[in-house]
């Protein structure tokens, strides 16, 4: 995949304007038990989202995004982007993809008005159709789309310093990092830092990898990405 640089990520932002639902970012603060009961029998009330208790956590609540994912942004940056160049041929966008990738790659072609297929896998399709592959993360336009949630949340939040992301796979570890590091450049005045979280459970039965070869490949990986490989 072609490397992915901050002004991709600037272009991408200003392409699917409109298009995407902005990140709703919420203050992580713990509720506070009411002084009095309250009319609705509630037991706990949250103060505001200002994070008046100082906890300096918030959550990016993407799952509020069209399709419940961040995949929604890259889907809508590709096909907007092939339609402007006139690259999108008229058997339309296929992806090989069970989950939100494939829902967001559908979504995303309903509102072009563009033909969708998503199939396991899409290879045949694409050979006989003339189909535009679309890929669920290994395209510059997917990835750089999916950086548009960090340049909204680093708006909200000027002053952020570390980003915890859930990671299903080595492979996810390339779509923010270039979103996070735009102070070369003067738009911020510190970088962030960036840290994988990966669920015990994301590995299918019979597959699992220990935390050693997630740790080594992720590392191969974003070297990869880094270098433009």
């Amino acid at each position: 995949m072609t490397q992915v640089s901050y002004p991709d990520i600037e272009a991408a932002a200003a392409r699917i304007a409109g298009r995407v639902r902005p990140v709703t970012v919420a203050s992580a603060q713990p509720g506070q038990a009411p002084a009095a009961p309250t009319s609705t029998a509630a037991t706990w009330s949250a103060p505001p989202s200002s994070d008046p208790a100082g906890s300096g956590v918030h959550f990016a609540l993407e799952f509020m995004q069209y399709t419940g994912s961040f995949k929604a942004r890259g889907a809508q940056n590709f096909i907007q982007t092939h339609l402007a160049e006139g690259t999108l041929p008229d058997a339309g966008v296929t992806i090989a993809s069970g989950g939100n990738a494939g829902l967001a790659c559908a979504w995303a072609a309903r509102d072009a008005g563009v033909p969708a297929t998503v199939s396991l896998p899409c290879e045949e399709f694409v050979k006989s159709s003339g189909a535009l592959a679309s890929h669920a993360y290994d395209n510059p336009l997917i990835a750089a789309g999916a950086g548009t949630m960090m340049t909204e949340i680093l708006s909200q939040i000027p002053d952020l310093d570390t980003i915890v992301v859930s990671v299903g796979s080595a492979s996810d570890t390339h779509l923010l990092p270039a979103s996070l590091h735009p102070e070369n450049a003067g738009r911020f005045a510190k970088p962030q830092r960036l840290v994988g979280w990966r669920p015990k459970a994301v590995d299918p039965p019979g597959q699992e990898q220990s935390e050693l070869d997630f740790v080594h490949t992720r590392g191969v990986k974003s070297r990869e990405r880094r270098e433009g490989s």
